[in-house]
């Protein structure tokens, strides 16, 4: 984190510079983001986990468009990598031990995050050729 970052997480009030603004409201959600999920705890294992999320339909999207795009695939952005990447920071100190779990993201009514633990069975044998040399 940078000197300025800090000191603009570090502000109660929002600055007075347009650019300077954009950024301390970004940290702000993203503390808020953070300080959720630390009070919900949820657990990440390194492998065979289903992260789910749910992103919030636009309230500007009429009831037939809601209806009809609820529970389908989310492909516009946020991409799920960074989603994903975003939560493994927000939870974990270090994630370098993260090395093989699923994400998916979809539309929904309200956003959230839902974590399948063991959702797949993770079988290295049909690669033990190529691991083995």
């Amino acid at each position: 984190m940078t000197r300025t970052t800090s000191r603009m997480m570090a502000q109660k009030s929002p600055p007075r510079n347009p650019k300077m603004l954009s950024q301390w409201r970004t940290l702000k959600r993203w503390k808020a983001y953070v300080d959720e999920l630390r009070l919900r705890n949820p657990r990440i294992s390194e492998a065979g986990c289903h992260i789910v999320f749910v992103l919030p339909m636009p309230r500007s999207w009429p009831k037939y468009k809601k209806k009809q795009f609820a529970g389908q695939p989310h492909q516009a952005k946020p991409d799920k990598d960074n989603l994903e990447k975003g939560l493994l920071d927000a939870l974990l100190s270090e994630d370098s031990g993260v090395y093989d779990n699923r994400v998916t993201k979809i539309w929904g009514y309200e956003g959230a995050i839902l974590i399948r633990h063991n959702a797949y069975a993770v079988d290295l044998q049909p690669l033990a050729a190529y691991i083995r040399g």
